[in-house]
Order: C-alpha cells, then sequence, then structure tokens
C-alpha cells in the first residue's frame, strides 16, 4: 500500500478514485503504487476529475506532482524532464503512445486516459473536417 497516495486520498488531497486508478495501474504494472506509472495515473485521474483531458507533463518538470495539506510530513515527488518522464511510462505495458490500446496515453508531451484521448482525436478530426469544408 501507498503510504503517499494514501494519506494524500485520506487527507482529502487527492480522490480515492485517483488512489483506486493508481493501484490497478500499478498491479498491472507489476510495479509498486509509489513509483512512476502509478503517480502519473493518479495525477492524470485527478487532471480528469478537474475538468482537463491531460496532464501537460512539462508543466510538472522539477514541481511536486500533488499538493498536500500536509506538505511538511509528505514527501512529494517532483515532476521528472518531459522526455525521461515519457520514456520512462512508455517501458510499461501500462502506457502506450497515441493510437495503442493501454489505459494511458503518451502523445509528445501530454499524458491521457485512453478513453479522454479517444475523445480528444475525435474533436480535432471533426474540427479539422469543418474547417476544411469552409
Amino acid at each position: 500500500m501507498s503510504k503517499l497516495l494514501y494519506q494524500l486520498a485520506r487527507d482529502g488531497d487527492i480522490s480515492w478514485l485517483s488512489y483506486y486508478f493508481a493501484e490497478f495501474i500499478s498491479t498491472q504494472a507489476h510495479s509498486n503504487i509509489d513509483q512512476l506509472p502509478a503517480l502519473s495515473a493518479a495525477l492524470v485521474s485527478e487532471a480528469n476529475l478537474n475538468g482537463n483531458v491531460c496532464v501537460e507533463l512539462d508543466l510538472y518538470n522539477g514541481r511536486p506532482l500533488f499538493y498536500s495539506s500536509r506538505s511538511d510530513e509528505l514527501p512529494i515527488p517532483l515532476g521528472l524532464d518531459t522526455h525521461e518522464w515519457r520514456d520512462s511510462l512508455l517501458e510499461n505495458d501500462c502506457v502506450g503512445k497515441a493510437g495503442e490500446h493501454s489505459p494511458l496515453i503518451v502523445d509528445g508531451s501530454r499524458l491521457y486516459l485512453n478513453r479522454y484521448w479517444l475523445v480528444f482525436r475525435r474533436c480535432c478530426r471533426q474540427e479539422n473536417r469543418i474547417y476544411a469544408e469552409t
């Protein structure tokens, strides 16, 4: 069990949905829940719950991944260099590139839940068709 993510969820700093999604990803990735795939899964889940379709990885370069109401007590990990982060995520079966069938999708410097990446792509295609017709 993740001490960090569990404490963040317990304190209301992340949702339990994000915690359990991170736990699912860590199980599927055969990794510890405190490792990058699960932390990234919790981060993108929180972004989605806040109305964002993705996480811009470069915005977290060297910055805390999560806010904690008990920031003095919890060691909040910092975001990695975007290329290092992306490459590390893509080493896992739970993370794919654009168009692949994985729970998490990396497209450039953005991390998506697969469902939101598909919706985003459909919207882009529709927008391109509309502009092409005008």
